[in-house]
């Protein structure tokens, strides 16, 4: 989305990197020191010790590559330059515009660990027999440049087969807005990256779900990395996903690909061998809709939406909310007990109260009350907040959510004003004095009266430095003349927020711009600025400083209303009513079931629900049921994965209709995507869906003549393959003994022992094997499996076997003893729950 304020950004900066050649001799001169002055003091922090993440794209050769790709990123900030030779060095003498400007304006302002660490490292470091990208080399920025080539020319293949489409046109954007195709409104796959980090992991899912294909054959898909610490990962991804994975997949639409299915295609098992050298490590997620992995629940006919209780729903949302804003005040004494995790959470919040607004504006529309109406239910979420009122200062921010709310549609829009605070210069000093920092503070206005304990405060804030002007010819309309000095210039801050005509009316009331309340922010500038940490304070009275308008000024001569936002459509379509039943139970709320209410419209139908004793629903898929009574049936589609026991099924004759009540999945409980660990979908061809896709012939062959060499990566790997919970299974569970629910752990075994012993490292190898028979004592044989190499997948920072997966069926066709004699097969032992997965694989 672009509009003529960033329009305008993007063509100055532009045209500064066109008008760079002709620069004054003294600019050029002040942008070479900044560089040289950066550049002495990275490349003398390089000299005295490695940085191990910097490699971490050699994933389990790592530990042969944090050295020589230390020692590059040391030349890289030395020279400013990948090149390696002399030759090319000499080449390289002018600045790149690129780095010179930014929001910035004109200076060299460059992260400190600015590294070409977007390729994959791991092929300069593992033994290869060949490498499609390029000649083998010992040399990670070599490497990296055979990989971009090799990404160059396949993308002008790419571009020849026509597979990619280029959009052009000048001109006014309303009158060419019109195209055929048209441009796309929604993703197959969304790559956030790291920005989890920078913006917060609830809020891209919040922006990208809508946007995300809701086309089955999809297979849509929001991919987030996350920067976790070791000792408290799983807490703190809670924390930062402020609820449990399955209300946020029934309330957001999204949850981990991983989570659901207990396995991930990708490894960071690396990480996980060297705690001193990270101390914190990756987490690449895959968000998914729940039911995608369902071929009879993710269909383009079932967008019915999920019914809750009014009650229940208020008390799913507050929980969400109460966790959002946990750290929002906290004591010194508990500050002391948190861990740095924790700590840098607590300084660095993403959200505001516009933020859960938002949330429950996407939630109104996914969903219906049972018996209730909208209204209801937001009385009884405010009726939660007003009892907890007290609790990190839940009533001093009432009021700006009761606004949000407005503004976003939850509730009818009423009577909003826009009260807009001009902040002198040198009132925001104590911030630049202190820009450095990291976290950066955020900001907070507030108003109240000297005569009221109770000071209201407003996170949702807008702020351009500027200043605040009327519009000629417009009646009361104010428009902003930003600074493109911005932070470093000298011009105010004008801040603005929505609020009530009537929250104003109180005699004497004053208007601040303050810190906002973190941990950080207090032991930075409590000295400076007091308890409160105000930077500047104005009477609402004062014209100087103050105004109060109907529109929010904006740049350009623009203003914004408070009712812009236009309110998608809330689904409506037809199909069985799926209700959720909430458990309110100390210390955690929780999803417990879902209930699907089945209305019975037809006459023969009917007929047959008079005459039925009984009915039966049998799982036939992680999210669905096959429902039948008398000889009628019916395919249920839950929105979540529900267990395969403890379903019930009602007859309520009287009203023609049964409820089919069903637990949801659990990771420890049979049903789910466990059930069926490796979902094929079949639209319009055949795809797997919790297993990321590889073009083999372009992944680099491992030289396995080299085993020594790759060792310790492979066991490593493969014994980290286990979560905590398979460890303990595997300890304490024969394999015989296993339930269905545990038949990952023995395939994994399988797996392990397949590809030790070809490569040769097995404990139990003879010798390297490359065809393997795998046996269930009862039935024989069941899959032959037989390899031509072991490869890296360098996205994935595993490996892949390269081979032939032949299931034997029924009577064999093949002439099975014939391949024993000639290739020396290894027999693999697997149990009776084990086949399926093979099967289904």
């Amino acid at each position: 989305m672009v509009d003529s304020a960033s329009l305008f950004e993007l063509r100055y900066i532009w045209s500064r990197y066109a008008e760079f050649p002709n620069l004054a001799p003294e600019r050029h001169e002040k942008l070479q020191n900044e560089f040289e002055a950066i550049s002495a003091r990275i490349s003398a922090e390089a000299r005295s010790g490695v940085i191990p993440h910097l490699s971490q794209s050699a994933a389990g050769m790592w530990r042969d590559a944090v050295k020589p790709v230390s020692d590059q990123f040391g030349h890289y900030w030395v020279h400013g330059t990948t090149a390696t030779t002399n030759k090319e060095i000499k080449k390289t003498t002018k600045l790149n515009p690129a780095f010179c400007y930014s929001a910035h304006e004109e200076t060299f302002n460059v992260d400190h660990i600015t590294f070409p660490v977007g390729y994959h490292f791991a092929s300069a470091f593992t033994p290869l027999a060949f490498d499609p990208a390029g000649p083998t080399t010992n040399s990670a920025m070599t490497k990296a440049k055979q990989q971009f080539k090799a990404g160059c020319v396949a993308f002008q293949a790419s571009r020849k087969a026509d597979s990619i489409i280029f959009r052009y046109f000048t001109g006014d954007p309303i009158i060419q807005v019109a195209c055929s195709p048209p441009a796309p409104s929604s993703f197959d796959i969304i790559e956030c990256s790291t920005l989890p980090i920078r913006v917060g992991l609830f809020n891209l899912l919040l922006a990208g779900q809508p946007l995300l294909k809701k086309n089955p054959a999809s297979q849509s898909v929001l991919y987030t990395e996350m920067l976790l610490h070791r000792e408290f990962s799983i807490q703190i991804f809670w924390k930062r996903l402020w609820s449990s994975v399955p209300a946020i997949g029934l309330l957001l639409g999204l949850a981990p690909r991983s989570y659901l299915s207990l396995f991930s295609s990708t490894s960071n098992a690396h990480m996980h061998t060297t705690v001193n050298e990270f101390p914190l490590f990756t987490e690449r997620i895959p968000w998914v809709n729940p039911t995608s992995g369902d071929k009879f629940a993710n269909s383009e006919s079932n967008t019915s939406p999920i019914f809750f209780d009014a009650d229940d729903l208020a008390r799913l949302l507050f929980d969400v909310y109460h966790e959002m804003i946990d750290y929002d005040t906290i004591s010194r004494t508990r500050t002391l007990r948190l861990s740095p995790s924790e700590l840098q959470t607590t300084s660095d919040p993403h959200f505001t109260r516009e933020t859960f607004a938002m949330f429950v504006a996407h939630v109104k529309g996914r969903t219906r009350l049972v018996d209730n109406t909208w209204s209801k239910m937001m009385d009884s979420l405010d009726a939660l907040v007003a009892y907890h009122g007290d609790q990190n200062s839940l009533l001093n921010h009432f009021y700006d959510l009761k606004h949000q709310m407005r503004l976003h549609g939850v509730v009818p829009l009423e009577e909003t004003i826009c009260v807009v605070l001009t902040v002198p210069s040198a009132s925001l000093d104590p911030l630049r004095k202190r820009c450095p920092l990291e976290p950066t503070p955020r900001l907070v206005c507030e108003y109240g009266v000297d005569y009221e304990p109770l000071d209201l405060t407003h996170s949702s804030i807008h702020a351009v430095w500027g200043k605040c002007v009327p519009i000629d010819g417009s009646d009361e309309k104010y428009a902003i003349e930003e600074d493109p000095e911005g932070f470093r210039g000298k011009s105010d801050l004008v801040v603005s927020f929505w609020t009530d005509t009537e929250m104003l009316i109180p005699p004497g009331m004053r208007v601040w711009l303050r810190i906002r309340d973190t941990p950080h922010a207090t032991v930075n500038f409590m000295d400076i600025l007091g308890p409160k940490l105000k930077l500047f304070e104005s009477a609402l009275i004062d014209r100087n400083h103050v105004l109060v308008l109907r529109e929010r000024p904006m740049g350009f001569s623009q203003t914004q209303k408070a009712d812009r936002y236009v309110l998608s459509s809330p689904i409506s379509s037809p199909g069985d009513e799926c209700h959720v039943q909430a458990e309110f139970k100390d210390p955690k709320d929780t999803i417990h079931s879902i209930v699907a209410r089945v209305n019975i419209d037809s006459e023969a139908d009917k007929t047959q629900l008079s005459e039925a004793k009984k009915a039966g629903a049998i799982p036939i898929g992680p999210c669905s049921l096959e429902l039948t009574f008398g000889t009628s049936k019916r395919v249920l589609r839950f929105p979540y994965p529900i267990s395969r026991t403890n379903i019930r099924v009602n007859i309520k004759k009287s009203a023609n209709r049964i409820d089919v009540t069903a637990p949801i999945s659990k990771p420890i409980e049979t049903g789910g995507y466990p059930f069926s660990p490796f979902p094929i979908a079949q639209r319009p061809t055949f795809s797997p869906w919790n297993i990321h896709h590889v073009h083999v012939d372009r992944m680099p062959k491992v030289d396995i003549k080299q085993r020594e060499k790759i060792k310790g990566w492979l066991i490593n790997h493969t014994a980290l393959q286990m979560s905590d919970r398979e460890r303990l299974i595997q300890r304490s569970t024969d394999a015989s003994n296993r339930r269905a629910s545990e038949a990952l752990v023995n395939f994994k075994e399988s797996m392990a022992n397949m590809v030790l012993d070809y490569v040769g490292v097995g404990a139990s190898s003879d010798g390297r094997h490359s065809t393997f028979v795998l046996i269930e004592p009862t039935y024989g044989i069941h899959t032959i499996v037989m390899v031509a190499g072991l490869r890296l997948d360098l996205a994935g920072k595993s490996f892949v076997l390269d081979c032939a997966v032949i299931p034997i069926t029924g009577e064999p066709k093949l002439n099975i003893k014939s391949i024993e004699d000639s290739g020396n097969p290894l027999h693999i032992r697997t149990r009776p729950i084990e086949v399926s997965l093979w099967k289904n694989l």
